[in-house]
């Protein structure tokens, strides 16, 4: 249904890509990131998504085929050397809804 692919592109700058079949879509708005003590969020950016009237939600704001996210994060440099990311996303498709971490 869903393939993430995240890298680092330069220190601290992380690129989120999820692939997604035909029949289903992720909510824009429903992606979360939880950062361990010590780092923090700076900046995120999110690709524009399409509106749509979905059946949970309302009008909400959507990501089909492709979608694309970056992180931008700051901390002392031995914790980020450590440091784990989690990433939480929402989707739905098929008369499913499903969360993902």
């Amino acid at each position: 249904m869903f393939q993430l692919d995240t890298r680092v592109v330069a220190p601290g700058v992380f690129e989120l890509n999820w692939s997604i079949h035909d029949d289903y879509y992720l909510y824009r708005d429903h992606l979360k990131f939880t950062l361990p003590e010590g780092v923090q969020l700076v900046e995120s950016w999110r690709q524009v998504g399409v509106t749509k009237d979905d059946p949970l939600f309302g009008k909400v704001d959507v990501w089909t085929g492709q979608a694309a996210a970056a992180l931008l994060i700051g901390a002392d440099a031995e914790v980020v050397g450590n440091a784990s990311l989690e990433i939480t996303y929402q989707a739905a498709g098929k008369g499913v809804s499903v969360t993902r971490r």
